[in-house]
């Protein structure tokens, strides 16, 4: 199974072979992190920094299966994905409110470090074989019972940075790629590697994993809905996708994990817009405490699912 990683820790994962992620193999990894959720945040190296990779708040996490549960009512024990899913938050969470069973979860990360928070939790021994080392969005890192286009939910919050777009395997089938590829930034005309923002290739994939009609809930910056260079992206997103709401949360949500980058949840599902149906835009501005100012937009998601049914 090309571009999957076979977790050895400690030690170097072995590439090109089965997955096969243990409570064993990470236990003297796992010593070395502080559990990752509910606590202080965690110590961060310089390649995560530099990848962009933040840890979800609980708020984030929780408005997410809330405007979910709002958006499509109908689901019973739904597949569930998170590409990116870093210490698991969304996962273990899922299992948590019994959204769905345990063997309908997966996740992929691409950070063998961060996998010692999985044994940490609980969530390595709940989702036994379904958590995948691997790049998120590669599709041959997918082991071969999973699948694009199979998922009823893909969720998450993936990393927040530019890539080089010689990094990113089987990057032509994206249309951000070819966009930035084909030399459309002022990187790649004064000669230096071109590179793409690292988000929005993933909003692609969150697209790519859904069934048809199945749901994406993704975290974004403010740049992938205000940089002037991705409105294609948004307009590929507004035309070929029911985009349900996107709530902008404040730059204080995630400060305690290591940045203040403004962020946004954006939920669609895989379906033609109906140009009959409204969407839902909000802003959480901090002028009332986050979680209940979540709840209340969670709210007013349903009961316009409601008027609109």
């Amino acid at each position: 199974m090309p571009g999957a990683r076979q977790l050895t820790l400690p030690g170097e994962p072995v590439q090109g072979e089965p997955v096969n992620v243990t409570p064993a193999s990470v236990a003297e990894a796992a010593t070395q992190h502080d559990a990752l959720r509910g606590q202080a945040a965690p110590p961060y190296t310089s390649s995560r920094r530099a990848l962009g990779q933040y840890f979800t708040p609980d708020v984030i996490v929780e408005f997410v299966y809330d405007a979910l549960e709002a958006v499509r009512p109908e689901l019973v024990r739904p597949a569930i994905i998170d590409p990116a899913c870093g210490d698991g938050a969304f996962l273990g969470t899922a299992i948590e409110r019994s959204v769905t069973t345990p063997e309908r979860i997966w996740g992929i990360e691409k950070d063998a470090a961060i996998a010692a928070a999985w044994d940490e939790s609980g969530l390595l021994a709940r989702l036994d074989g379904r958590l995948v080392l691997g790049d998120g969005l590669d599709s041959t890192a997918l082991p071969s019972h999973m699948r694009e286009g199979q998922f009823d939910l893909v969720v998450g919050n993936p990393p927040f940075a530019r890539v080089s777009c010689s990094d990113v395997p089987g990057g032509e089938r994206f249309l951000t790629w070819r966009r930035f590829a084909a030399g459309r930034t002022r990187g790649r005309r004064r000669g230096r590697p071109v590179k793409v923002p690292l988000e929005a290739l993933f909003l692609e994939r969150f697209a790519e994993l859904a069934a048809p009609g199945g749901t994406a809930a993704i975290v974004l910056p403010d740049g992938v809905l205000a940089n002037r260079r991705l409105a294609f992206l948004r307009q590929w997103l507004l035309t070929g996708f029911t985009v349900h709401a996107i709530v902008a949360f404040p730059r204080g949500v995630f400060s305690k994990t290591g940045t203040t980058a403004k962020t946004n949840v954006i939920i669609f599902s895989k379906q033609r817009p109906d140009p009959g149906r409204c969407s839902l835009l909000a802003d959480v501005d901090g002028r009332e405490p986050v979680l209940q100012a979540a709840r209340r937009v969670a709210q007013s998601l349903r009961g316009l699912q409601v008027a609109q049914a």
